[in-house]
């Protein structure tokens, strides 16, 4: 069993308001690489502990249900492997969840040769979600009158592939998108990292250089969130960007909560701050230690892992 007690008290803190009268909050909950299964794996032997997600899931969509945030983003590896009552049975757990939430592909979700193809993805989404209808993976949705969240598709679409891709046709929305959108500041979602937060030749976008450049082109990015390397870390570019590498809920037990506060005077987005939460779910047990662990903030001065850096580009 997986408590909440101990994060209701750090949540009513980490939501308080902001009083000013043009300042703006956005709270969002981000949940990535779940790998959810309905097999009951060996979890005490097992560095991936898949076998207990069901739990995990459960346990996070009753925090966030409990929260005053706006909307839940899954960040991709929303199931274990691409087979169809994975899917189902994921749609329909996460239908209690009580705020909109928009859902990212990534590298275990979806791909044709062994497993669901993303036009069948669609459909069993469309079909048992219950926040918005997809036509695909690549849209937009309106977070607030000055910001826009962008949903981008980087995965390959025929096999498995633990690389990720900006197909043409994709690359080219979003240069439009962004374009069209140049009054407002994007919040970017993708499963697959531009600024990964360690090495790993083997996970990283195959055409990242061509990517990064055509974003360079607009001014209007504030932060991108991405999953897929399972590990917390925030980047701030030169430009001012950050990226935000968050977590395995499958794999750590943790997901995040994430509080943007703005000043929106003119309609416009200045004096930006982002602060992120940590929620670190643990098993209950009758041990004084683990009944009094404090929970984890998401703090990028606190480890090695979770560094803020600017990059010199």
């Amino acid at each position: 069993m997986f408590s909440i007690k101990r994060v209701i008290c750090l949540l009513l803190m980490f939501f308080l308001s902001i009083g000013a009268a043009d300042a703006k909050t956005v709270r969002f909950a981000i949940l990535s690489d779940i790998h959810y299964t309905t097999e009951q794996k060996d979890i005490e032997h097992s560095a991936r502990n898949w076998g207990r997600t069901q739990k995990l899931l459960d346990s996070a969509i009753d925090g966030i249900n409990i929260s005053d945030i706006d909307f839940v983003v899954f960040l991709g590896d929303n199931i274990d492997s691409s087979e169809e009552n994975l899917l189902i049975s994921f749609m329909k757990k996460i239908r209690r969840i009580n705020k909109p939430y928009y859902m990212c592909l990534g590298n275990h979700d979806a791909y044709k040769i062994s497993g669901i193809s993303k036009e069948d993805y669609v459909k069993i989404v469309n079909k048992y979600g219950k926040s918005r209808k997809y036509n695909t993976f690549n849209y937009t949705f309106p977070i607030t009158q000055e910001i826009i969240g962008v949903v981008i598709d980087a995965s390959f679409p025929v096999a498995p592939n633990s690389h990720g891709v900006i197909t043409k046709k994709t690359m080219a929305w979003i240069d439009k998108t962004l374009e069209e959108n140049s009054d407002k500041k994007v919040l970017i979602f993708q499963h697959f990292p531009i600024k990964e937060p360690y090495d790993k030749k083997t996970h990283n976008i195959v055409n990242k250089a061509a990517y990064e450049e055509m974003l360079a082109k607009h001014s209007n990015i504030l932060a991108v969130f991405s999953g897929h390397y399972h590990r917390e870390k925030i980047i701030k570019t030169k430009d001012g960007v950050y990226h935000v590498s968050v977590s395995s809920l499958g794999e750590t037990n943790k997901y995040q909560f994430v509080k943007i506060s703005y000043d929106s005077r003119k309609n416009k987005v200045s004096d930006f701050d982002m602060d992120i939460f940590s929620v670190d779910f643990l098993e209950e047990t009758d041990t004084e230690q683990e009944e009094t662990q404090e929970e984890d903030d998401f703090n990028p001065e606190k480890t090695e892992e979770n560094t803020s850096e600017v990059i010199e580009k």
